[in-house]
């Protein structure tokens, strides 16, 4: 089975890097370079920006070497280690991924893409009634999430947690990935992760919380019914 440190060291051998030299143009230690390697550690964002700009490649191909699957945290920071995965013969359950999420009236409208279905262990879901959502767009780009990721939807009841990720929708328009901040009583702070979209302020009643993101997935698989 292919890892993410084979693709990686693919990859360097393709453009004749060491880890060595890549170490020198990075400031990642020679160490930690053939630990990712050895597939023994999963880069932090911060570490996958400085491995982009060294190898002057696009930060979404980067990431999309290693991400699976992480939890989504309140830090801007990816964690260091993927999900561990349960023990075999764990259940496993059939979870929709939707290709958008809006506003239908006085309920939310989620449209499936294509009759997806993502594989996952029961165990990992944050709740019973939790879906991924296919992301479009690279405005969450430095939360490692690239266009095509799925992310993981732990429904709310338009509650916010201040500082969480979350799919919003502004407006009655299509369902969005932002971090959001309350800024006071009547308006909110929708952060995007990457520099070309700025911070957006919208009044609170503008603003509709589907749902928080508890996990990002980048992996490819799916199944259909």
């Amino acid at each position: 089975m292919i890892t993410p440190g084979d693709r990686f060291k693919a990859l360097l051998n393709s453009k004749g890097w060491t880890a060595g030299s890549l170490a020198v143009k990075t400031g990642v230690s020679q160490d930690a370079i053939y630990k990712i390697l050895r597939g023994e550690r999963v880069p932090t964002m911060d570490t996958i920006v400085k491995l982009a700009r060294a190898l002057d490649m696009p930060l979404e191909e980067i990431v999309g070497i290693f991400q699976v699957g992480y939890t989504a945290g309140r830090s801007s920071a990816l964690p260091s280690n993927a999900i561990p995965g349960p023990p075999p013969g764990a259940p496993m359950v059939r979870v929709p991924i939707y290709g958008s999420i809006k506003a239908g009236g006085p309920s939310i409208l989620a449209v499936q893409s294509d009759d997806e279905y993502l594989e996952v262990y029961a165990e990992r879901l944050a709740s019973p009634d939790a879906y991924y959502l296919r992301v479009q767009g690279d405005s969450m780009l430095y939360e490692g999430i690239i266009d095509g990721s799925l992310v993981q939807v732990r429904p709310t009841d338009d509650e916010i947690e201040d500082g969480a990720l979350m799919v919003v929708i502004i407006d009655n328009a299509e369902g969005v990935v932002k971090r959001v901040k309350n800024r006071n009583r009547d308006t909110v702070e929708l952060h995007s992760a990457n520099p070309a979209y700025p911070t957006m302020v919208e009044a609170r009643s503008n603003v509709r919380v589907v749902g928080e993101v508890v996990e990002v997935y980048t992996d490819k698989r799916k199944s259909r019914r």
